[in-house]
């Protein structure tokens, strides 16, 4: 029910890769593929990109057609049923199913009461995955509200809109049954109950919902109606039920909100107190170094550390922390480590589960069991960005870049000392000179295809500079290549979405020259020349 936005490598790994001539976006990296729904049914994405839901059937959560009131008891289904194909992302919410598919179309199911799934219609429930959008490179439902951003940067809510008052429909109804646009150049978002969060390009951190818990010094309930600026320099955020954790480009996790049952440890003494008595900490306060993701779950907090530990804390009183133990559950006041080698982490309601690094899926909690335990029924699940090992970090490069003698402004990054250039920019830039060249995006078979000699096609968000002065997660990317119809091997990055090369290996590729000035800190391509290394 609680969701994670992206770790430190899951912000960066929805975000959109290369688009085909159609300007249909494509997906090709896993982002959510494990996700809680109030903590009474699953879903789950296995390395085939096929969908997988177990649990109770409430309401049509599991989007196969059936209806059972969620009113009345409705047995358990323990052996996991395939829903679709071809999907990389997944988040729940109150008996709620939202989908991306790898063509970037966002598909939506279950109950639908206040419009949280997005159809434009008011019904109780939809039993089948409808499409509600396209263009998708994120998405975060919790409850009865979704929010998801768009590839332009766009954000999107719909359902209860309580806490969205500017997305209300007609005569101010606390409730929208489609889309509405609320915020542009944003990255990332989570949602919660009662206040959500989202990143932007910039890596500024914005948040609305009840000002208690937004982390900007407020102890009132009432409820902050526009987004607010939090802080900055960060990569990756996660709702609770009532506090939030985010991680900043550094590694360092900071969190904010109601710690009663330690969520953000018992190292945190809250710098007021609620209306209950209980710690509440109204501004981000450090809580640990060296995370790269993190998921909030109902008063407790899981973190992945960089060698791939997993670490939990906060309340346990549904034995969700996940350390074993007997007796009377207490909360877990101080990280404890939970699990090696973990490559994923959902914090639910109740119950928690991790994907690790070979794919096997592990779930504690509630009715399973006090410590992690293979789910052998789900095996092969996706791993987000393939995986943490070959994670590096790229860093912001400041050199000016010529192209036949005329600056142009590229976003460029720095890894392990190489200058890395997004694909469809060079290509961009290059469009009308003597080496031109056309890129293609497969979606079938993920396979990006390069056609010398032909224009360009601009599909647009080429030759932006905006949030690329931040230091990036950057993950190995796993899309063949073709050059001319003939397969080739170069190395590159996914970054913030988008698949950057090494300029060299692109001068050699197509035939360009490229030099470089240490004393002026300049890179010139003249496509006059051949490339001569």
């Amino acid at each position: 029910m609680f969701k994670r936005a992206a770790g430190l490598l899951l912000i960066m790994v929805m975000m959109i890769v290369l688009m085909p001539a159609a300007k249909v976006h494509a997906v090709t990296e896993f982002g959510n593929p494990i996700s809680i729904g109030n903590g009474l049914f699953n879903m789950g994405i296995k390395s085939d990109g096929s969908l997988w839901a177990w649990g109770v059937n409430g309401n049509g959560a599991f989007g196969d057609g059936q209806f059972f009131n969620h009113e009345f008891h409705i047995p358990e289904v323990k052996i996991p049923k395939k829903i679709m194909e071809n999907v990389v992302s997944v988040s729940t919410g109150y008996y709620l199913t939202m989908a991306i598919k790898s063509d970037g179309s966002l598909w939506g199911w279950g109950y639908n009461n206040s419009g949280q799934v997005g159809n434009s219609k008011d019904s109780f429930a939809v039993t089948i995955p409808v499409k509600i959008m396209d263009d998708v490179i994120s998405v975060s439902a919790c409850g009865k509200q979704t929010a998801a951003v768009k590839s332009d940067g766009s954000l999107w809510v719909w359902g209860q809109t309580e806490y969205h008052p500017w997305a209300r429909g007609p005569e101010g109804a606390t409730r929208n049954y489609a889309p509405v646009k609320i915020m542009d150049d944003v990255i990332s978002v989570s949602t919660g109950d009662i206040h959500s969060m989202a990143i932007k390009s910039d890596g500024s951190l914005w948040g609305w919902g009840e000002h208690r818990l937004l982390g900007v010094g407020s102890s009132e309930w009432e409820k902050q109606l526009i987004p607010v600026k939090i802080m900055d320099d960060v990569i990756s955020v996660s709702t609770g039920e009532d506090h939030t954790v985010a991680i900043k480009s550094d590694g360092s996790l900071w969190g904010w909100g109601r710690n009663s049952d330690y969520p953000l440890t018992n190292a945190v003494k809250g710098n007021v107190q609620d209306v209950y008595r209980q710690p509440l900490q109204t501004i981000p306060v450090k809580i640990m170094d060296d995370v790269i993701s993190v998921s909030a779950g109902n008063g407790y907090t899981m973190a992945i550390k960089s060698d791939g530990s997993l670490w939990a804390w906060g309340s346990n009183v549904t034995r969700q922390i996940g350390v074993g133990k007997g007796g009377i559950p207490s909360p877990e006041p101080a990280p404890v480590k939970i699990l090696d080698e973990v490559a994923y982490v959902c914090a639910g309601d109740s119950y928690a589960m991790a994907i690790k690094k070979d794919g096997s899926l592990f779930r504690w909690g509630n009715t399973y069991e006090n410590s992690p335990t293979e789910f052998k029924d789900m095996e092969n699940m996706a791993i987000p960005n393939g995986g943490l090992d070959n994670t590096e970090t790229a860093l912001p490069a400041s050199a000016t870049v010529f192209v036949n003698n005329k600056p142009v402004a590229f976003p460029v990054y720095n890894i392990s000392g190489y200058n890395y250039f997004k694909l469809r920019d060079l290509a961009m830039a290059l469009d009308g000179t003597a080496k031109q060249f056309a890129v293609n995006y497969d979606a079938s078979s993920k396979a990006i295809a390069l056609t010398t000699g032909q224009p360009y096609t601009r599909v647009g968000g080429e030759l932006s500079v905006t949030g690329s002065n931040f230091s990036a997660a950057a993950s190995p990317t796993k899309s063949p290549l073709y050059l001319n119809g003939q397969k080739i091997e170069l190395i590159a990055y996914n970054i913030g979405g988008s698949n950057y090369f090494m300029l060299r290996d692109i001068g050699r590729a197509i035939d360009f020259d490229v030099t470089w000035d240490s004393v002026s800190n300049t890179i010139r391509i003249d496509t006059t020349k051949r490339y001569s290394g």
